[in-house]
């Protein structure tokens, strides 16, 4: 099961070799998996909203970055919710964070109004709307929170997908662990 592990984020060398890809195996074992897979689930009972965090700004206070690595860590849009590092004195900041923090601002407080995070056309939302999440159709429809507000499919894609693989394959299905 190691080898197979390691050949998802790898190609089968040792994770000794290249710290970037143990980085994104551990936050894969930490975070994604069971996040995405608790969307899935929930979004069976009740209105779903998922989202990735993927900008990477100075105001993320993150800036440590390994190759074959993510460059934005976990947690880091709670630094552009809630004031952090330098306080918040948005002139010291760029315009592009201070524009994706008035954008975490509209889509959270809208939510919290709504129930809806994009109930209308927002000019500083780029007029995008997040949908509900809903997998019935084998989709998993996400808004991808960067420089530009993105719909995608399939978060984390790559890796998510081999571990699902390798879970049916090996896992027993009279227990439920994600």
């Amino acid at each position: 099961m190691g080898r197979l592990i390691r050949e998802i984020y790898t190609g089968g060398e040792p994770f000794a070799d290249n710290l970037g890809a143990a980085i994104r195996y551990s936050s894969d074992t930490s975070f994604t998996r069971s996040i995405i897979k608790h969307a899935e689930v929930f979004s069976k009972y009740a209105k779903t909203y998922f989202y990735q965090f993927s900008y990477d700004g100075e105001a993320g206070n993150i800036n440590v970055q390994y190759d074959g690595a993510e460059s934005v860590g976990h947690g880091e849009d709670l630094a552009y919710l809630f004031c952090s590092g330098y306080g918040c004195d948005e002139a010291i900041y760029p315009e592009d964070d201070i524009i994706t923090r008035n954008r975490l601002i509209k889509l959270w407080t809208d939510f919290a109004k709504y129930q809806d995070p994009t109930p209308e056309p927002s000019e500083i939302l780029q007029n995008i709307t997040w949908p509900v999440l809903s997998t019935d159709q084998g989709d998993f429809l996400y808004l991808d929170i960067n420089k530009d507000l993105q719909i995608k499919n399939h978060p984390k894609e790559d890796t998510y997908s081999k571990w699902t693989d390798l879970y049916d394959s090996l896992g027993y299905s009279d227990f439920d662990t994600y």
